[in-house]
């Protein structure tokens, strides 16, 4: 702005300088001779020429340098608000997509809310049926307890009534395995119970979870909201710059005319100053006219300074004409910084909508990680509800066959105190011939022994030496059916309690199935066998029952691979250790046939 003042000043220092020697140059006249001073005169006159030169010539490189900067702004401002508006069409585009997007999100989310509503629905009715399959299973529990009391009734008056106490004690030791394991299926229900119910709590936490990424997208979506409102005040205030631009222009376009005016004016005094170099070559020409035109010389003067005051007017409206178009440029350069401003607010807030859009998705990813694991819980829960429901029919499966059981074993027991009866008759009739059946038993023991230690059985030992040490047993006569009855199902009750027959679901065949396949082949030797096969079979390796009957567990060929047997190729009856699953003298049963 100082390098546009100084050619002003320069200006105005060469008027003033002027009007100093033009006044001399009066006085001069005045004082002396008017033939001496002709020459200083024209000499003088040529001087003002020359400076008036330069001085119009400096005015013109002044207006012509203000007209190309003020021309030069105003294009730099046109492609400012243009690119302004390129670039707010391109932010209200992308606001828009992001809009769509930010819809389409919405709608997905609204429909997985809806299918987890419908999952809670399925999840309270499946609540709702665990309830009554619970109560079901309570009562079921309930009647168990009944009838174990009535079981141990039972079993008193049996103990009362029979003397023989060791099968008294294996009934109600099997009474009393039977109750412990329908109380771990309680406990393992109750146990189900208490998962489902954080399974619900789970849920609940999830949809917790959802309401709250609905409030985040509602607070996202208001701020979507005034960002719209902010975009629309920005356009309405670039409009309101766009018409201020054109003021402006308008402005431009009246001081363009100005100085095409001015400019009109330097012509005219180009005009006067080239007729005063006319009027010099007639002065030079023409001496002698010199005193004659010297009155309109100092006329000339009057009329040159009050074209020098015009000039000073002239100039100071310029001047102040260039102050206010500098004072419009340095407004509208204050607008366009508003402007841009204001535009970089904008990017803030579109970076924030990006960020918060961003944020939404993050959200609906984690919700629909959220919205997998609660599907995948639910199929869980329901998967854990078939088989809860599927060890409820076994349950109830399992006391029907116990009271197959407790059937059989009663009637058993009925007939076992109609034997004891026979065998107190018997025990008074064979009264004479007890001092002969006793060495011979003597002698029957000792060959057991022999057999026993024969085949290596410890724990065949250990239990014949306890069995045969009963001093309280009711010794008989070998020789009878009821004495031979009376030891095979006495052997047969011991074999039975060191081990466990266990069928699975896939074993083709019931518990009383295997059972008949066990006491099929019963004989002296096979409890040692079943024993050494209990305490050294490999677990988890199923062999052949027949071959392991014949030819004990070192045999090759009793091993099963494959589910196929090498001996028998039609399928056979198969047995595997369960020690370690099911507790020591557990067996795995299982029937394989082919079918024709």
């Amino acid at each position: 702005m100082s390098s546009n003042v100084d050619p002003v000043a320069e200006l105005r220092g060469a008027a003033g300088e002027l009007a100093g020697r033009m006044t001399w140059l009066a006085k001069r006249i005045e004082t002396e001779g008017a033939e001496t001073q002709a020459a200083k005169k024209l000499r003088l006159f040529e001087t003002l020429v020359e400076s008036l030169g330069t001085t119009s010539a400096r005015w013109e490189t002044l207006v012509d340098s203000s007209q190309a900067e003020f021309e030069a702004n105003q294009q730099q401002l046109r492609a400012g608000v243009e690119a302004q508006r390129v670039e707010l069409e391109a932010s209200r585009r992308e606001l828009a997509q992001a809009q769509a997007k930010h819809d389409a999100d919405v709608k997905e989310l609204r429909s997985e809310r809806q299918k987890l509503d419908a999952e809670r629905q399925k999840s309270h009715r499946a609540r709702e049926t665990w309830e009554h399959v619970r109560l079901a299973t309570d009562k079921v529990l309930e009647s168990l307890n009944d009838l174990s009391l009535s079981g141990g009734r039972i079993l008193n008056e049996l103990a009362n009534q029979n003397q023989n106490q060791s099968d008294a004690d294996r009934v109600r030791r099997a009474y009393e395995e039977a109750r412990e394991k329908l109380e771990q299926q309680r406990t393992e229900l109750e146990t189900k119970d208490i998962e489902l119910e954080e399974r619900e709590t789970e849920l609940e936490a999830k949809e917790t979870e959802v309401s709250d990424l609905q409030e985040e997208w509602r607070g996202a979506r208001t701020s979507l909201e005034h960002t719209q409102v902010e975009l629309q005040d920005a356009r309405s205030l670039l409009t309101n710059r766009g018409r201020e631009v054109s003021r402006l222009s308008e402005t431009m376009r009246i001081a363009s005319s100005a100085v095409k005016s001015l400019t009109t004016e330097r012509d005219s005094l180009k005009s006067r100053l080239g007729n005063r170099e006319e009027l010099v070559e007639t002065v030079k020409c023409s001496a002698t006219e010199l005193r004659d035109d010297l009155s309109l010389t100092l006329t000339h003067l009057g009329a040159a300074r009050t074209e020098r005051d015009q000039l000073q007017k002239d100039l100071g409206t310029v001047t102040a004409e260039r102050d206010e178009l500098e004072k419009s440029l340095a407004q509208a350069r204050e607008d366009q910084e508003r402007v841009q401003i204001q535009k970089d607010e904008l990017d803030k807030s579109l970076a924030q909508a990006r960020e918060d859009q961003g944020k939404a998705r993050a959200q609906m990813d984690e919700l629909d990680k959220s919205l997998t694991e609660a599907q995948k819980d639910q199929e869980r829960a329901q998967t854990e509800r078939d088989q809860l429901k599927d060890a409820l029919v076994r349950t109830r499966e399992d006391l029907k066959k116990l009271q197959t059981e407790r059937d059989q074993q009663d009637g058993s027991l009925t007939k076992t105190r109609e034997d004891l009866k026979g065998a107190q008759t018997e025990r008074d009739r064979l009264s004479n011939t007890l001092a002969e059946k006793e060495s011979t038993l003597k002698a029957s023991e000792e060959k057991v022994r022999e057999l026993e230690a024969s085949a290596g059985s410890k724990r065949r030992r250990d239990t014949v030496g306890s069995t045969s040490g009963d001093e309280k047993r009711i010794r008989v006569d070998l020789d009878t059916p009821e004495s031979r009855w009376y030891k095979r199902v006495e052997d047969h009750g011991r074999l039975f309690y060191m081990i466990r027959l266990i069928c699975l679901e896939d074993a083709n065949m019931s518990l009383g199935d295997a059972h008949a396949e066990f006491v099929r082949v019963f004989d002296d030797e096979f409890a040692d066998t079943l024993t050494d096969f209990a305490a050294h079979a490999p677990e988890g390796t199923w062999h052949c029952f027949e071959q392991i009957v014949d030819h004990l567990l070192g045999s090759r060929d009793a091993c099963i691979e494959d589910d196929g047997c090498i001996v028998h190729e039609d399928g056979c009856f198969q047995i595997c250790t369960a020690y370690k699953a099911e507790g020591f003298g557990s067996i795995y049963c299982r029937s394989r046939r082919k079918s024709t």
